[in-house]
This record gives C-alpha cells, sequence and structure tokens, in this order.
C-alpha cells in the first residue's frame, strides 16, 4: 500500500482524466427506472374486427402503466406473476384486463454504438383464450419488433408474435380456484412468465434502431391481453476477467441468450473458465436468442491492471475541506465504480468527490476502484496531515449598530500596521468600509489579512392595537418593526395584554442586535356608556311591534338579529348588545308585553229567524274599557253590548250576517261575525189536484213521507206529488223529515205533519 503524507502548506495541481469514466450507453429510461415514460413512445388504438379506429398518440392512463411494487403479483395468474423482474425497480404494463377492442403500443428508439450493441429485453404475457371462438388474427395478442431507422423489420428473428391459444410453447394455463376448461362462464388465462431475450445491433453500428412492444383485445372485444416488460442494453462483447496475479481467467459472454457454445472444446454455457490461460489465446462463443437469432463473438485472453491513485487539493483550510482528484488508470475497459474510504466513518462513490473534516488531525484516506466489464479491483491510500499553520486573521465583530463602534484584533503575527494607520494589536472602528493589516512573521516576511465592517441600520418599532381600553376588558398591544423586544412591564413577547389604563414603552433588537429607541403610546379608559332603545313596549296579540337602538356604531339582539331596527311579534325581555367605534360593548334592555284581542264571541237568542216572530237578541261578556259595535246586517248599527232587534224579513229571504267589532282601551281591535238564517217554512196543507198550484210538497230537500201507520211512502229530493207506487193517496194527514243544509253550513232536520186535500 503507497502510503504518504498529503501537506496542506504544499499546493496540489489536480487535473481530471477524462477516461476514468464509464461511457455513457445512450439508453436513459429504458428500464423504466425514472418511474415514467420519458423517452418512450406510446399509441392507442381500436382494432374493431378487421377496422382500425381512433389511432392516437401518447401516454394514455390505463392503458400505458409504470408498475412499481417489487412485491405484487398479477392476479390473473393465480399469484404466480411478479408484476415487476427480479433485479428492476420499476416495468411498464402494455394493456389492461378489461375487455373491448383496445390495442396500444410503446416504442424506445436508440443510435447504435459500442455501448449499447447488446439489447436486451424481458417480458411476461396474460391472455385470455376464447379457446375455439375465435380466428387467430381475432385473439388476444402480444408482439414484439425491432425496425431500423428506415422502418424496415431487423431479421425475422427478432421478432416476437403470439397470440391466445392452448398448448404455447412456454407459456402456462389459470383458471380460477373450484374451475377448469370445462365450467361455464369461465375463460382460461395463459401466460408466460419473465422472459429475457436480447439481439446483436453491432450490424447497426451509428444507426438508429426502434423497439416496439405491442398488446391487443380480441377484435371481437369479449377478451383482453396485456403484458409487461422492461429492457437494458449493454455493450455487445465478451467479459474477460483476468486480473493481475490471477492464473485463470473467467469469460462470461452476454445474458439473455440460450444454446451458449465456446470453441475451442466445444463447451457449454455462457460462462467459460480458462484453467492457467495464456496471453492472447482466442475464444469464440455462439449462442442464440429465445426468437432464435444466432450470434458470434469472439475474445482474446489479455490482462486487466487497473491502477487506483488519487491527488488531494486544500480548498478551505479553516472549514478543513478537501478536494479528491482521481488519477486512476486501467489497462483494458473502463473505470466504472469508485469507492472512497475518508477515514472518519464516511465514504464516497463520487470520482472527485469534495469532503469536509470536522476535527483536525491525520486521516487515512482510501480509493478503490473497479474496472468494468473484467471486475479487476486495485486500491490505494495516503494519509492527509491538516494540522495548518497559524494564519494572519482579523478577529471581533465585522459590523457595529449605528451611533456605536466594533473593535477589531489582528492574530497570528508579532507587529501589526492598518490601512487606518494605527499599529496596535487592536483598534477601534467607527465606519463602514474595507479595512486590512499587514503582520510580520519573527522571520520577517510579512503578509496581508482583509476585512469589511458593516454598519448596521438600527430598527424602526411601531405599536399597534386599540388604544381604547373597554370596561371590563382588555386590549392587545403588539409591536412591530424588530425582532425581539422588551416592554416597560417586563414582558418580552410581541404582543402584550394590557387591562389597565396608563403609557406602555417597548424597545426592539434586531437579530444583528441593534436597538431601537424606545416608542410609547398611551392606553385610555373608555366613558361610561350603553346603547338606547326606543319603540311601544306593549302590542296588541294580532299586530308587532318596532324596536330600535341607538347610541353605537353597531348592534346585535339576543334574538340574533345585528339590524338597529327589529319587528317583533312575541313578548318577552330584548336586549341589544352595542358596539361604539372603539370596538366597546355594552348592553342595553326593553321588556315588550302582548295585549289580548278583546273578547268578541257573542250569544244569539234564537238562533234563528222566525218569519212570525222575526226578533233576535244578542249579548257579549263585558268587560271595562271595551267599545262595542253591532253590525246587524240590514244596515243597522248599536253600540251597547247587548242588543234585541226585530227584522223586516219575508219568506223569499235567507238570513243576516251579524257583526261584532271591539276595541280596547289600548286601540287593540277584534271581530266576530255570525249568520243567522231564516227558519224553514214548511207548508201544512198541499193539494195535488195538477191545478199548478202546490201539487208537489217540498221539491229540492231530502225529504221521506210516512203515513199514520208508520209506512215509509216517499224518500228522495224531487218533491211528493201525493201518490204510492203510482196511487194516488186519500186525503189524510201525512208525517215528514226533512234535512237541510242552512246558510250557516249547519245540518238541519225538520219534523212535522202536513194535510193532503183533493
Amino acid at each position: 500500500m503507497n502510503k504518504f503524507i498529503c501537506s496542506i502548506v504544499i499546493v496540489l495541481l489536480c487535473f481530471l482524466n477524462q477516461n476514468m469514466f464509464a461511457i455513457a450507453n445512450n439508453c436513459d429510461n429504458l428500464s423504466f427506472e425514472r418511474g415514467d415514460f420519458t423517452n418512450w413512445t406510446g399509441k392507442t388504438w381500436l382494432h374493431f374486427y378487421t377496422e382500425i379506429l381512433n389511432p392516437a398518440t401518447g401516454i394514455e392512463p390505463g392503458r400505458h402503466t409504470i408498475m412499481s411494487d417489487t412485491t405484487a403479483y398479477d392476479n390473473n395468474t393465480g399469484g404466480k406473476l411478479k408484476i415487476v423482474p427480479p433485479g428492476h425497480t420499476h416495468s411498464a404494463r402494455l394493456g389492461d384486463a378489461v375487455n373491448g377492442c383496445l390495442s396500444e403500443s410503446l416504442s424506445y428508439t436508440l443510435t447504435v454504438d459500442s455501448t449499447n450493441a447488446l439489447f436486451i429485453w424481458k417480458f411476461a404475457v396474460v391472455l385470455q383464450d376464447p379457446l375455439h371462438d375465435h380466428l387467430a388474427d381475432e385473439q388476444p395478442r402480444f408482439k414484439i419488433t425491432l425496425e431500423d431507422q428506415d422502418g424496415n423489420i431487423i431479421s425475422s428473428c427478432s421478432q416476437y408474435d403470439v397470440n391466445a391459444a392452448e398448448h404455447i410453447p412456454g407459456f402456462q394455463n389459470y383458471y380460477p380456484d373450484g374451475f377448469s376448461r370445462d365450467s361455464d362462464n369461465v375463460t382460461m388465462i395463459v401466460w408466460r412468465d419473465w422472459t429475457t431475450a436480447a439481439a446483436n445491433l453491432m450490424p447497426f453500428y451509428g444507426k438508429k434502431v426502434t423497439l416496439t412492444f405491442t398488446s391487443e383485445d380480441c377484435t371481437k372485444q369479449g377478451h383482453f391481453g396485456y403484458a409487461y416488460f422492461v429492457a437494458e442494453c449493454h455493450p455487445m462483447q465478451i467479459s474477460v476477467n483476468y486480473c493481475k496475479d490471477d492464473t485463470d481467467a473467467r469469460l462470461e459472454a452476454p445474458e439473455g441468450f440460450s444454446d451458449y457454445v465456446w470453441t475451442p472444446g466445444n463447451i457449454k454455457g455462457r460462462v467459460l473458465t480458462v484453467n492457467n490461460a495464456t496471453l492472447g489465446n482466442q475464444y469464440n462463443c455462439s449462442f442464440n436468442s429465445v426468437m432464435g437469432c444466432q450470434v458470434e463473438l469472439s475474445a482474446s485472453i489479455v490482462r486487466t491492471t487497473p491502477n487506483a491513485s488519487f491527488k488531494c487539493l486544500l480548498l478551505d483550510a479553516q472549514n478543513r475541506t478537501y478536494k479528491f482528484i482521481n488519477t486512476s488508470t486501467t489497462s483494458n475497459g473502463t473505470i466504472s465504480d469508485f469507492t472512497w474510504n475518508f477515514g472518519d466513518g464516511t465514504s464516497s462513490f463520487d470520482p472527485n468527490p469534495t469532503h469536509t473534516y470536522t476535527s483536525a488531525g491525520i486521516h487515512h484516506i482510501t480509493l478503490e476502484i473497479v474496472s468494468s466489464p473484467s471486475g479487476c479491483r486495485s486500491s490505494q491510500s495516503l494519509d492527509i496531515d491538516d494540522k495548518p499553520a497559524v494564519p494572519l486573521s482579523i478577529n471581533g465583530d465585522p459590523s457595529f449598530c449605528h451611533g456605536q463602534n466594533t473593535t477589531l484584533t489582528a492574530n497570528g503575527r508579532i507587529r501589526y500596521h492598518w490601512s487606518t494607520g494605527e499599529t496596535t494589536q487592536s483598534i477601534r472602528i467607527s465606519k463602514s468600509g474595507s479595512f486590512f493589516v499587514v503582520g510580520w512573521k519573527e522571520n520577517g516576511s510579512k503578509d496581508t489579512a482583509f476585512v469589511k465592517v458593516k454598519e448596521k441600520t438600527l430598527p424602526t418599532v411601531s405599536i399597534t392595537g386599540s388604544k381604547i381600553l373597554c370596561r371590563g376588558n382588555s386590549t392587545i398591544l403588539t409591536a412591530k418593526g424588530a425582532d425581539t423586544y422588551t416592554w416597560n412591564t417586563n414582558e418580552t413577547s410581541q404582543s402584550i395584554n394590557v387591562s389597565a389604563a396608563g403609557i406602555y414603552s417597548v424597545t426592539g433588537i434586531t437579530t444583528e442586535g441593534c436597538k431601537s429607541d424606545v416608542v410609547s403610546t398611551e392606553v385610555l379608559q373608555e366613558s361610561e356608556w350603553k346603547p338606547g332603545i326606543t319603540g311601544d313596549s306593549l302590542f296588541c296579540a294580532n299586530a308587532t311591534t318596532t324596536l330600535t337602538a341607538s347610541g353605537a356604531a353597531a348592534y346585535q339582539w339576543n334574538n340574533g338579529s345585528s339590524s338597529q331596527t327589529i319587528t317583533i311579534n312575541t313578548e318577552g325581555t330584548y336586549i341589544v348588545t352595542g358596539t361604539n367605534k372603539n370596538g366597546c360593548k355594552a348592553q342595553t334592555s326593553m321588556h315588550v308585553s302582548k295585549i289580548p284581542l278583546p273578547e268578541v264571541n257573542f250569544r244569539l237568542t234564537p238562533d234563528k229567524l222566525d218569519l212570525r216572530n222575526p226578533v233576535i237578541s244578542g249579548d257579549i261578556t263585558t268587560k271595562d274599557d271595551i267599545n262595542y259595535e253591532w253590525l246587524l246586517g240590514d244596515g243597522t248599527v248599536t253600540n251597547s253590548s247587548t242588543f234585541t232587534h226585530k227584522y223586516n224579513v219575508s219568506n223569499s229571504g235567507t238570513g243576516y250576517t251579524i257583526t261584532l267589532n271591539a276595541v280596547d282601551q289600548y286601540g287593540c281591535a277584534n271581530s266576530f261575525t255570525k249568520n243567522i238564517v231564516l227558519d224553514l217554512k214548511v207548508p201544512n196543507v198541499f193539494t195535488p189536484n195538477n191545478d199548478g198550484y202546490n201539487d208537489t210538497f217540498m221539491p229540492n230537500y231530502d225529504l221521506q213521507i210516512y203515513d199514520r201507520n208508520g209506512i215509509l211512502i216517499y224518500n228522495g229530493n224531487q218533491g211528493w206529488n201525493g201518490t204510492y207506487k203510482g196511487t194516488k193517496l186519500d186525503p189524510d194527514a201525512y208525517f215528514y223529515l226533512l234535512r237541510y243544509i242552512d246558510t250557516n253550513n249547519i245540518a238541519q232536520i225538520k219534523k212535522g205533519c202536513v194535510m193532503l186535500v183533493r
């Protein structure tokens, strides 16, 4: 191990060796490592029977899907197919498990060079098998194609095209538990587990090639098909692992192929171990892709000798920051991995890292490199002693508050001369600007240190908040303009709660330590006040009253209203809370009473008018301070609490409407109306002799006629004509039962006797 001391007093010049970095292989996001479809082109269309409908370019969510759960399995395979292949963090699902004639594709285009000529893809397929109900080109389908930059297919053995069917080589069948091929309404799933395929693109060096994956449902819309896949690219070469001091060489052919055969020796397998290898000996390997393409590669036994080396550069002595510059080389291939151990428990994988140590001392640094593709390793170590020489320094606060000053002190030398002309170790500065000091060492050499001094602005502090103290309450004062505050109440918060009138002052301090002038404000106690309420405190039961508040800027009533005036129809105590212009609140109240309406439900005697004696009496239970007014329906008005009145009526009249109006001492009015009807006049004799006069008894009434023996001889509303079952009855006395609705809409019954005369 090569050890040496890298002193901080030596200036190290380091240059980057670009050959130490692995060359980019132009395959960004080929395996969906970004977790999205960057660099991929998506397309969708409908394949309905023989028609291609609605073609579109772009990623379609649900039909182009990134899978990232490395522990999940596909449900349509009985949980046997992982949705992300081992060794990968993502995959793409092309299509979905929804029936329909949906088709979709994803394409990736790259330019072939020596770093990506080995094109590898891994795929898994899930197809719903319609059994024998579809033609081959109607079934769910999965296809892989490789095309050159002119759109030509790159050899048939680079293509893969499969339709859903039973007994496809490499596929498995799946039915849900409890079902079989012969079960009704169950469709078989045929699926293929993750399969690795690859293609040799070296014949297209310097040209573009496009890899396209396509999945399709059945064209009859009844069965689905989808697939998972990832891809990657590598140099198309045989890896020779023959490092320094090795006696055996290990040769590895590219993965993703099958039927590997090495010559000489006709040895099978992807890896060939050559015991006691001889430099320069050549070995050939032939192999096939899963689609049948045959590839042949050759390699000679060469020894790879990587040489790890690096330099260090001190970037910041005060903070102990170093730049480590890789100067490693390798006899073959490229350096692909860098592992740095900084000797303080930390590490890095960058080719040229920067590192800061938290403590001084000797630090043991190791770099290990790996040469690719051989995998040969090399390491180098060195020690860094970062114990610094004492520098010329200027200590002290390089800033001061307005109206004050700061002291600067030089250290590390035996003599000093400041740019101000002073030669003392410390000077006092009271203005902003750039200053320097020249310091002399014991050996007579000198150096210079610089400092920039800043004058800091004093904060401008103000106090906000209500300066009026409402009775029984407090107010909050808030200081602004600084970072911390000190009040004359000894509080140090930005805001204080004040419950007593007086003068309050505050001083503000910035984070830079500058202190403001004292700012004061006076808090005054508000004068006594309360809002007023005007309005009628009495209101009639069938009316409302209006209350109006005054004396404040805003109002809130206990009935929820926030207007100045409220109209109410419910008695009770109404409280209003007023807020004045200072934000102070006060209350006042008024009790409002409801006055019941005068009683007007009067009595009439009798309740019907008799044509022979049409006299009606009315009365009401009287109360003091109530005025009454009777409207008797025939134009007669009386103002007493009772009345007796005789009507001038005729047999053709229907009755009268009697109204009583009452008004109490508060003006509350009430009224009540009754209809009095004429008692129905029923004749006691009728003469059905067809002379056109009095021939029918009581037509248009619900009428029943009985003879003296109680036999019902008539029942109807057409009126009785003096017959029974078509036979004229003898003159006699007959009994009637008559029903009708009077003008007050009350059902009435009249009974009596009528004399039939012929």
